[in-house]
């Protein structure tokens, strides 16, 4: 795991940490990896995570029919629904937005997209549900009609960046 970015801030007599990482690979997640880790520590006391998962177009598009070599869109939704499960069976929101979005979009509405998306899933959550943060286009809305209901239920659909 790579620490990108690392920033403090102090608010009241709290003091709050926020460390992001690159390719987080917990044990509980086998083979695989997320994309990135946001680690938020309260006073250095307690610690909160949040993945961040980067969709690339392999996510929304079959690309087997042109290049067979490549994983399946099934598969891929498959690996994406395994890895959303485990991080809710072990308390960990998701954040997940298209890697098209993150090239077109300014670092300034980026930042501000990701500040409040990562807000968004800081406890308590709504309902008790650990969310799984998706913006809300068409292309997301796919992969939550594809998702097992369990899985779907922890959907809250965000605005997108643009």
């Amino acid at each position: 795991m790579v620490e990108v970015l690392s920033s403090s801030t102090q608010i009241g007599k709290k003091c709050i940490l926020f460390r992001w990482n690159v390719e987080w690979s917990p044990s509980w997640l086998g083979q695989r990896r997320f994309d990135f880790v946001v680690e938020t520590c309260y006073m250095l006391a307690s610690s909160f995570k949040r993945v961040v998962e980067v969709d690339g177009k392999q996510h929304f598009v079959d690309w087997t029919p042109i290049q067979p070599e490549h994983r399946g869109l099934m598969e891929e939704r498959a690996i994406d629904i395994s890895k959303m499960q485990a991080a809710l069976t072990h308390g960990v929101p998701i954040i997940r937005l298209r890697a098209f979005d993150i090239k077109r979009a300014t670092l300034e509405a980026l930042l501000h997209w990701l500040v409040d998306a990562l807000g968004r899933a800081m406890p308590p959550f709504p309902n008790g549900k650990i969310p799984i943060l998706l913006p809300n286009q068409p292309d997301y809305h796919k992969m939550h009609n594809s998702m097992p209901r369990t899985l779907a239920a922890h959907v809250c659909f965000i605005t997108p960046i643009f």
